[in-house]
């Protein structure tokens, strides 16, 4: 350990330099709160959030943690959303394999149901009228090892946020084939978002 120089008393003084050292507080990793994100708020009910409904959308129940994480993060105005699968509006869970359990017409209906799940965190986190841009999904689909068609499964999602937002929901996209996903869902979407400074 090697030596800190430091004046005491108008003495120059050796000590170690364990003397200076701090005891750092760790952070506990809770999946109960999202601290960092700011708490969940309830469904905030604006005009994009009537439009969806006109639409014939429900919106499913909130997301939660399946791990040591939450479910968004924010930096400034982007968030930052984790990987949301497809949840049915009564909280039940779309699984299978696309591919081989599902048909991809399947596959697109869960895709979209990811969508909707996006939806309602980014509600929650800051109301749907306040979303300023979608700029990018990364999506994965677990397939079997002979299908191709990953993009026109994660259109189910696209064409959901094109349909709710309009231009508000172009985005850039990564459509990503796997062997398995978490729960065994056929599809888990991300997305990055810009919303209005203040919201």
């Amino acid at each position: 350990m090697g030596l800190r120089l430091s004046i005491v008393g108008g003495t120059l003084v050796a000590r170690s330099a364990r003397a200076f050292m701090r005891p750092v507080a760790r952070r506990a990793i809770t999946t109960k709160r999202t601290d960092w994100a700011g708490e969940a708020r309830s469904v905030c009910q604006g005009a994009t959030e009537d439009k969806l409904e006109a639409l014939g959308y429900a919106l499913p129940p909130a997301s939660t943690p399946k791990g040591s994480y939450a479910m968004y993060s924010r930096a400034g105005d982007m968030l930052f959303l984790a990987g949301h699968i497809p949840v049915r509006p009564d909280g039940s869970i779309c699984t299978g394999v696309v591919g081989r359990d599902l048909k991809k017409a399947q596959g697109t209906d869960a895709a979209r149901l990811c969508g909707l799940a996006l939806l309602r965190t980014l509600s929650d986190a800051v109301g749907l009228d306040n979303v300023k841009q979608v700029h990018k999904l990364v999506a994965f689909v677990a397939c079997s090892d002979d299908f191709e068609n990953q993009p026109g499964v994660v259109n189910g999602c696209s064409d959901l946020l094109f349909e709710v937002l309009g231009d508000r929901g172009v985005h850039a996209r990564s459509a990503v084939g796997t062997n398995a996903l978490p729960l065994g869902v056929p599809v888990e979407i991300e997305a990055i978002v810009e919303v209005e400074a203040g919201s």
